[in-house]
């Protein structure tokens, strides 16, 4: 009896053919697609934005405030966020008092044209604070612009984001990332954005530079072991298309390798490993 799958070929001789003169076969084995979508799956997930649980949602004061108490490495900005959408060709003094709606908290969410976003903080000390602006995004943003205020005097102006070569980003990390100095008092920070596509969700938040390089040192860690998993396995399927000259072992090594080059095109990795702004 044949066991499921199995398969008997007669030995080639020049003898009548006997059951007793057979070659078993076991069937043909591959590497399954549930594999390979199990390893994209995960390279994904793992090149996501810090744990949300890590940071700390400032408590607002009085006035609408985000306060930058000097206990807090990171802080969450969504809850002082003022969002509006539509106007393009607006100098942003204009936009600085202009009325706008609040965000909505657990979630920030735009498809296509000009978004301006603004949040207030306060620094209760009597020193400056360096702090770094980030957005890890989950979709492609064209154009990031940061204007920076302390009452109605504009202390700084950043531009980044897809339209801006790597060489010209104020900091070359995952998403949006623009180290500030935050004098003593309130300020105001003003942000245009123009997506290149749909944003599911943007979380900005302040960390201190100690605790935004720590966090991107561990990402990098995980993407570049990412990256390496990727690698092996499309080397290995090079390795056994060789040897059994099996085209679908070619298709998951173009597979997995075309994966890996978008992935790293995606957080700029790409980029800096050739040297291209």
């Amino acid at each position: 009896m044949c066991p499921q799958g199995w398969s008997f070929e007669p030995m080639q001789s020049g003898h009548p053919r006997v059951p007793q003169s057979t070659v078993i076969r076991p069937p043909e084995r591959r590497v399954g697609w549930p594999l390979i979508a199990t390893v994209m799956v995960a390279s994904v997930l793992l090149q996501g934005s810090p744990p949300r649980s890590s940071a700390q949602y400032a408590e607002p004061t009085p006035s609408g405030h985000a306060s930058l108490l000097p206990d807090l490495t990171r802080v969450n900005l969504r809850e002082s966020l003022q969002h509006l959408r539509g106007l393009e060709d607006v100098a942003p003094e204009q936009m600085l008092h202009a009325s706008m709606k609040s965000a909505v908290p657990t979630s920030l969410s735009f498809v296509d044209g000009v978004h301006w976003l603004r949040a207030s903080v306060h620094n209760p000390t009597p020193q400056a604070q360096a702090r770094i602006l980030h957005m890890a995004w989950s979709a492609q943003l064209a154009d990031v612009q940061l204007t920076l205020w302390h009452g109605d005097t504009q202390t700084g102006h950043w531009q980044t984001g897809e339209k801006t070569p790597v060489s010209r980003r104020p900091l070359h990390a995952d998403g949006v990332a623009i180290p500030l100095v935050l004098q003593p008092g309130p300020s105001v920070l003003l942000l245009r954005i123009e997506p290149a596509g749909a944003v599911l969700m943007l979380d900005p938040q302040l960390s201190t530079p100690r605790r935004f390089f720590k966090d991107a040192q561990q990402r990098q860690a995980i993407n570049w072991g990412s990256y390496g998993v990727l690698f092996i396995m499309g080397i290995y399927h090079m390795v056994v298309y060789l040897a059994l000259r099996d085209r679908g072992y070619l298709h998951y090594m173009g597979f997995l390798l075309g994966s890996l080059l978008y992935q790293m095109n995606f957080d700029g990795s790409l980029q800096t490993a050739l040297g291209l702004d």
